[in-house]
């Protein structure tokens, strides 16, 4: 269990590494948009609809903005 849980952590500062957690939410956040414009796209989802989600993802990006990093640096720090 323990050889386990050395790999895990290796893994995951191999994976988070020295970066800024910044620099980290924002490659996430990219991602995320990616993938609603995808799914937009995808379902045909009438214009409407489409301003209503993006309205909605950027509030969300902005809480995650503000809170995910603190969350990083306290799961690094385990």
């Amino acid at each position: 269990m323990i050889r386990q849980d050395q790999k895990l952590r290796k893994l995951r500062d191999r994976l988070i590494g020295e970066n800024d957690p910044n620099t980290l939410v924002e490659t996430l956040l990219a991602l995320d948009r990616i993938l609603v414009e995808l799914a937009m796209r995808t379902f045909n989802l009438p214009r409407r609809t489409r301003v209503i989600l993006r309205e909605e993802n950027r509030r969300l990006h902005h809480v995650l903005r503000e809170h995910l990093p603190r969350f990083l640096e306290l799961g690094r720090q385990l």
